[in-house]
């Protein structure tokens, strides 16, 4: 990543509840989808610069109510597909969403960008990469569907400044 001036905040949001038990392609239960539009109404009144999601039904969905909301195109992402072969790895650093997450604070210095994927990709992409995010606070604080998650990226590393409502100590 190049030196960053400004950071960037990125906000991590959870798909809406899916329809039945794991496993599969799913879509958004009707509760879903209105977790969904409550999260798009929530980013409204944050100046958005860029919208990307996850290719899986849920996380689809979820982007395109949100796109529909902010009026911001959806930038379809592989590196944000929850992978079958990290699904048991409760933390870690998954490259791909790492290196997506340095692109966009490269390119979107100062700006808030959204990136829509399953809470299990969140987890293992900000426990240990942020400074302040822990296993402890994780497990304590587990990720609903619909929440969001807000970090700052710049030269200095990634900082979480809101954790599923929680504003952990920096």
């Amino acid at each position: 990543m190049s030196d960053l001036q400004c950071p960037a905040k990125i906000i991590f949001g959870c798909p809406g509840e899916v329809l039945g038990p794991g496993g599969g392609e799913r879509g958004l239960s009707e509760r879903g989808r209105v977790q969904s539009r409550q999260l798009a109404e929530s980013l409204r009144p944050t100046s958005v610069a860029g919208l990307w999601a996850g290719p899986d039904s849920p996380a689809a969905e979820t982007a395109s109510i949100v796109s529909e909301v902010l009026q911001l195109p959806v930038h379809a992402d592989d590196r944000l597909r929850e992978r079958d072969d990290h699904r048991d790895v409760p933390y870690g650093d998954p490259v791909p969403v790492a290196a997506l997450v340095e692109e966009i604070a490269d390119q979107y210095r100062g700006e808030t960008v959204v990136l829509i994927t399953h809470r299990g990709v969140i987890t293992r992409a900000l426990t240990g990469r942020c400074r302040n995010i822990s296993p402890d606070l994780v497990q304590r604080h587990p990720l609903a569907d619909g929440a969001t998650v807000m970090i700052e990226v710049d030269s200095s590393g990634w900082s979480c400044l809101v954790w599923n409502g929680l504003e952990p100590a920096r």
